[in-house]
C-alpha cells in the first residue's frame, strides 16, 4: 500500500489541505475577521476611556490584564489585520490560563470588603455597594476577559474541526489497509508473519499467567495433576483464539487427513479474518462518530460576535456551544462542573481521540530487518571485497552506456542535424565519391575515340591526309565523345558486331578483345551513374532520414523524463489502486451524499470527502488549476451546508475537471 499519508512530508501536505479546504476553517477565519474589526472598534470607542478612567498607579493587575491582552492581539494578529487560524496554541492556552488566574484574584478581591484600605477601595466598594466607578471597572475586566475568551473559542472550534477531519481521513487511510490485506490471501499470510511474536509472546503470557494461578491455588496437590491441569488451560487458550472465529469450529474439525490438512491451512485465515473484521468495523464506527460530531460542530459555529461584553462569559449568547467540542466524558470527570471560562481554555490542550489500528513499523518490518541483521553484514563484506569488479561492471554497463548513448545518439544526430540545416559542405550522405563517375567516363570516351582511330573507317584513321581531313577527324572524335557521355556506344558495336563474323581473326587483331573491355567499362560507367542516381536521392531525403535517425533517442528521453516526472510529484497509486479512480470514486460518493437527506453524519462525511478529494487530486489537477478547484470545492461545499441547490456546481466540476481523472 502506498501510504501517501504518514510521514512528516505527508502529515504537513495533508494540514495544509485541510486549511485550504476546511469551509469550517473559512466560516472561523470570516468570523476570526469581524471579531478584529470589532476588537478595535469597541477598544477605541468604549474601552480604552473606561480604561483611563478606572485604572491607577497602584493597580498592577488590571496593567497586568491589558498587557496580557496586548500579547493576544500581537499573537493572532488584531493589530496588523492579518487573521489567521495557524497560530502557536500552546501560546494561547498560557494566554487562557493567565486570564483566568487574573480574573479569580480581581473577583476575590472585589468581593473582600474587609474595610481595609485595599482594592475594594480603589474600585468604589463601600459597605459591599458597588458604585459607579467600580461597576465601570467589572466592565473593564469582563470586556479584557470576554475578548480574550471569544478568540480562544474561535480557535478551539478550528483546532477540533481540523482534528477530526484529520483523523477522519487517517482512520479512512487505515480502512483502505485493512481491505487491501482482505483482499489477498498472500497478504493475509504476510500479515500473519508480521504479527506472530506478538501474538506468540500474549500466548506466552497467558499461559505464564495460568501456570502462577494454578501453582498458587493449589500447593498441596499431585504435580502430576498440576501439570495436567496446565496442559488443560493452555489447550482451551489457544482453542479459544482459534473458536472465536464464527466460521470455524474446533468441535467440529473431521479427523480425515484432509480435514487436519484443510485445518492447519485454514485456521490462521480464518483468525486473520476475524480480526480484520473487528477493525474494519472499529474503523467505520470511528469514522461515523468523527464524522457525527462535525457535522454538529458545523451546525454550531460561532456566527455574531456578543455585543454584552460587560457580562460575565458565561452570559455570553450566540457564540458557538462549546459544550460539543469537549471529547471528555461527563460521567468520570465532571465536566458539568467545570466554569464556561475554565472549560475553554481546557479545550485548547485536549486532543481528538485517535487510534492507529495498523501494527507498529518494528512489528510489520521485522521480518525485513532480520533478513537484514543476518544476511547484511555477509554481503556487505563481499560486496566491499569484489568492489573493483562492481565498479568495473558499474562504469561499463551504466556509466559507459549512458555517455555513449548521449555522445553517439543524441549529440552526433543532433550535430548531423544542424549540418544539414546548414548545407555544409560534406555534410551530405554519399554512396560513390564525387569525382569516381566522372573520371571513369572520362576514361571511357578515351578508349572509345582511340578504338575508333584504330579500327575505324579511312576517314578516322590516323593515315587521313590534308588539313581538312584533319579537322573532320577533330570532328568526328568530338561527337564520339559526345555520343558515348550520352551512352550511344555505336562505334564500337557496329565494330564489335563486324568481328563477331571472323571471331579469331578478331581475337589476334586485338579488336574483339578491346571492344569486350570497353563493355566492361560501359558496364562499370553505367553502375556508377545508378549509383550517382541513388546518391542524389539520398541527399533529397537525408533531412527526413535525420529526423528518423534522431527519433528513437529523443523517445527514450522523453520516457525518461516522463518516469522522473511521476516519481518527483509522488505516488501514482493510492492504496493499491491509480489515483484518478479514488478521485472518481471520492467524487461519487460526494455526489450521492449530496443526493440524500440533511444530518449531521452527511455533513462531516462531505467535510471530511471534500479535503479528501483535494488532497489525493494534487498528483492530477495542474498546479496553474489548483486555486481554482479548491474555491470550486468550497463553494460545493458551502452550498450543501446551506440546504440549497448543488446541483449546477456539480456538473460544472464534472464537466471542468473530469478530464483530469480519465
Amino acid at each position: 500500500m502506498a501510504e501517501i499519508i504518514y510521514g512528516n512530508k505527508g502529515y504537513s501536505r495533508l494540514v495544509q489541505e485541510i486549511n485550504s479546504t476546511n469551509t469550517v476553517s473559512l466560516r472561523l477565519t470570516q468570523v476570526l475577521r469581524e471579531l478584529s474589526d470589532f476588537t478595535n472598534t469597541y477598544l477605541t470607542t468604549t474601552l480604552l476611556p473606561l480604561i483611563e478612567n478606572v485604572s491607577s498607579e497602584e493597580d498592577n493587575d488590571l496593567k497586568e490584564l491589558q498587557n496580557i491582552f496586548q500579547q493576544l492581539c500581537y499573537t493572532v494578529g488584531v493589530d496588523k489585520g492579518t487573521q489567521s487560524l495557524n497560530v502557536d496554541y500552546k501560546q494561547l492556552k498560557q494566554i487562557g490560563q493567565k486570564v483566568q488566574s487574573l480574573e479569580n484574584k480581581i473577583s476575590q478581591n472585589t468581593k473582600s470588603g474587609n474595610g481595609e484600605k485595599n482594592n475594594s477601595e480603589e474600585v468604589g466598594v463601600n459597605d459591599g455597594n458597588t458604585s459607579k466607578r467600580g461597576e465601570q471597572y467589572q466592565t473593564v475586566v469582563n470586556a479584557l476577559s470576554n475578548f480574550v475568551y471569544l478568540y480562544l473559542v474561535i480557535y478551539a472550534y478550528a483546532k477540533r474541526s481540523n482534528e477530526l477531519i484529520f483523523n477522519t481521513i487517517l482512520y479512512k487511510d487505515q480502512l483502505a489497509y485493512w481491505n487491501q490485506i482482505n483482499r489477498s490471501t498472500l497478504h493475509k499470510l504476510v500479515y500473519l508473519l508480521q504479527i506472530s511474536p506478538v501474538r506468540l509472546f500474549d500466548l506466552g503470557k497467558s499461559i505464564l499467567h495460568n501456570f502462577r494461578d494454578i501453582v498458587e491455588s493449589s500447593v498441596e496437590q499431585d504435580p502430576v495433576a498440576n501439570v495436567q491441569l496446565l496442559l488443560q488451560t493452555t489447550q482451551n487458550t489457544i482453542y479459544k483464539s482459534i473458536n472465536a472465529v464464527p466460521s470455524f469450529s474446533i468441535n467440529r474439525v473431521n479427523s480425515t487427513a484432509f480435514s487436519k490438512a484443510k485445518l492447519i491451512y485454514q485456521t490462521p485465515i480464518n483468525i486473520i479474518n476475524n480480526e480484520i473484521d473487528r477493525k474494519v468495523t472499529d474503523i467505520k464506527a470511528s469514522i461515523t462518530k468523527n464524522c457525527q460530531q462535525l457535522g454538529l460542530l458545523i451546525d454550531n459555529l460561532p456566527e455574531e460576535v456578543p455585543q454584552n461584553l460587560h457580562d460575565p462569559f458565561s452570559d455570553l449568547k450566540g457564540f458557538g456551544n462549546i459544550d460539543i467540542l469537549d471529547s471528555r466524558d461527563e460521567s468520570d470527570l465532571n465536566v458539568k462542573g467545570l466554569k464556561a471560562s475554565t472549560k475553554v481554555v481546557d479545550l485548547l490542550n485536549q486532543k481528538a481521540p485517535f487510534e492507529d489500528t495498523r501494527p507498529g513499523r518494528l512489528v510489520r518490518y521485522w521480518p525485513i530487518l532480520l533478513v537484514t541483521l543476518l544476511y547484511g553484514p555477509k554481503n556487505v563484506l563481499l560486496a566491499y571485497h569484489n568492489r573493483r569488479e562492481i565498479f568495473d561492471w558499474i562504469r561499463f554497463n551504466i556509466v559507459d552506456t549512458t555517455i555513449g548513448f548521449f555522445k553517439n545518439w543524441v549529440i552526433q544526430p543532433v550535430n548531423n542535424m544542424m549540418s544539414i540545416l546548414r548545407n555544409d559542405e560534406g555534410s551530405g550522405w554519399a554512396i560513390t565519391s564525387k569525382d569516381s563517375l566522372q573520371s571513369d567516363l572520362d576514361s571511357l570516351e578515351r578508349m572509345v575515340v582511340d578504338f575508333a582511330k584504330d579500327y575505324g573507317t579511312n576517314e578516322t584513321s590516323a593515315g587521313a591526309a590534308g588539313a581538312s581531313g584533319a579537322a573532320d577527324v577533330a570532328n568526328l572524335q568530338e561527337q564520339i565523345r559526345q555520343a558515348v557521355s550520352k551512352g550511344d556506344m555505336t562505334t564500337v558495336m557496329s565494330s564489335y558486331e563486324k568481328d563477331l563474323r571472323s571471331p579469331l581473326r578478331s581475337a589476334v587483331r586485338g579488336s574483339l578483345v578491346r571492344a569486350l573491355l570497353i563493355q566492361l567499362q560501359k558496364t562499370k560507367v553505367d553502375g556508377q551513374m545508378a549509383l550517382n542516381g541513388i546518391n542524389k536521392m539520398l541527399r533529397s531525403q537525408q533531412l527526413v532520414f535525420g529526423v528518423v535517425a534522431i527519433s528513437p533517442s529523443l523517445l527514450i528521453l522523453y520516457s525518461g523524463y516522463s518516469l522522473w516526472n511521476i516519481s518527483r510529484h509522488g505516488p501514482v497509486t493510492i492504496g493499491g489502486k491509480q489515483s484518478n479512480y479514488v478521485c472518481l470514486s471520492s467524487l461519487n460518493t460526494i455526489e450521492r451524499l449530496l443526493s440524500g437527506e440533511n444530518s449531521h453524519n452527511k455533513l462531516g462525511q462531505l467535510l471530511v470527502e471534500t479535503v479528501s478529494l483535494r488532497f489525493y487530486s494534487s498528483f492530477l489537477i495542474p498546479p496553474h488549476l489548483v486555486a481554482q478547484w479548491t474555491e470550486d470545492l468550497n463553494e460545493l461545499l458551502t452550498l450543501a451546508m446551506g440546504s440549497k441547490d448543488t446541483k449546477r456546481t456539480l456538473d460544472r466540476i464534472w464537466h471542468t475537471y473530469r478530464g483530469f481523472f480519465h
